[in-house]
């Protein structure tokens, strides 16, 4: 006689870290830059083979949204607040790029919350 798997229908639960305003939005800023450097190299050096240069990522950005309780709304307010202070000169170049890349890894994580994004960016203009 076998048993039946109880665990089979348990959900997984993740425990999510709460992490600061200022933790969100330097996290932000950094995925962002690195976005920028990986993304002007894959611009300024198209010699090179695509197996050299890797894609742009937003991973880390996208895990703000996942992993920690940061509500997207507080994310994308905290990001564009900072950004416009210290990075004017990639905002033209790399923004939509860099939310298009957003865009799809968070889809693929479940975690693309339009009205939260909406209220975010709402919230900053």
């Amino acid at each position: 006689m076998t048993l039946p798997d109880f665990n089979k229908n348990v959900k997984k639960v993740t425990k999510t870290e709460e992490i600061s305003d200022e933790k969100i939005t330097d996290r932000a800023i950094s995925c962002f830059k690195n976005f920028v450097q990986v993304a002007s190299l894959e611009a300024n050096e198209p010699e090179r083979g695509t197996e050299d240069v890797a894609r742009p990522d937003a991973s880390s950005f996208v895990e703000l949204l996942s992993v920690h309780n940061a509500p997207s709304k507080k994310v994308y307010f905290n990001f564009l607040n900072k950004i416009y202070d210290e990075s004017v000169e990639h905002i033209n170049e790399y923004q939509s790029y860099f939310f298009e890349i957003v865009r799809e890894q968070s889809k693929a994580k479940n975690v693309f919350d339009v009205r939260s994004i909406t209220a975010g960016i709402s919230q900053f203009i």
